[in-house]
């Protein structure tokens, strides 16, 4: 927390940018989408712009300081920003799919690209919803000023925390129809891309699938050349002494 004679200071929008998802097998594909799912998480921690606007005691601080149109501008950059990267970490899904869509099991393809589909249709309304909000919380600053009756007041912090559900909330959908903020999509997409990367990476025929138990599959992309960093037959053995359900381990080169 950085102290100044005028208050507390605004948060620090994010800066790192995000990737765009150019990769040609399921193997950089699944990287991506970790990395990507990591960038998105890393906007809801604490102390972040979200946290330090839109969480009760940002809301109040960000309302009395005197710096209060700073706060609002960090929060619509950095929403803005987030929005778009909603939209990449989706189309960078979409890529990941189609690498599968010749894969035998290609109605489980399917299947997933029909809850991608939903997901975008999820994504365009909260999308309108977030930006709804956004502009009503950001208006009154134009002028540095909060609306001075009480009631326009009550209504501008509850647009606040409109806004903080529609992006943070995490109520971990089982279906895409069940979807209820952007926090949502990132949970149902990184259980989404885990699951599908068996068949797609049958269908795209680059990336080995090993079945070492009942509950452990292990997909291999590493090159034929690199024999060192290959899985040898003691750590398949290995794997195969862990307790656990439906687990998928993934081995690519680096």
């Amino acid at each position: 927390m950085v102290e100044t004679e005028a208050g507390i200071d605004p948060p620090e929008v994010s800066k790192q940018q995000a990737s765009k998802p150019d990769f040609d097998d399921p193997g950089k594909g699944f990287l991506w989408l970790n990395e990507q799912n990591n960038r998105l998480l890393a906007y809801f921690a604490p102390r972040k712009v979200f946290d330090r606007c839109l969480s009760k005691k940002g809301v109040t601080t960000m309302s009395i300081s005197p710096k209060r149109s700073e706060f609002a501008a960090a929060l619509k950059q950095e929403t803005t920003q987030f929005l778009q990267d909603i939209e990449l970490f989706l189309s960078g899904y979409e890529a990941f799919l189609s690498l599968g869509k010749n894969a035998k099991s290609s109605a489980e393809v399917r299947a997933y690209m029909d809850d991608l589909n939903e997901m975008k249709q999820q994504c365009s309304h909260l999308r309108e919803e977030a930006e709804a909000n956004l502009a009503a919380i950001t208006k009154p600053f134009g002028g540095d000023e909060l609306p001075s009756q009480s009631i326009f007041f009550e209504e501008w912090k509850e647009r606040c925390n409109s806004l903080r559900n529609s992006l943070q909330q995490l109520t971990q959908p089982k279906k895409a129809n069940d979807i209820k903020s952007f926090h949502d999509i990132v949970f149902f997409v990184h259980s989404a891309f885990i699951k599908a990367l068996p068949q797609v990476s049958q269908g795209s025929t680059k990336g080995k699938v090993t079945r070492i138990n009942d509950e452990i599959k292990l997909i291999d992309f590493s090159s034929a050349d690199q024999t060192k960093s290959k899985l040898d037959q003691e750590v398949k053995s290995m794997l195969n002494t862990l307790e656990c359900e439906d687990a998928t381990v993934v081995h690519v080169d680096g």
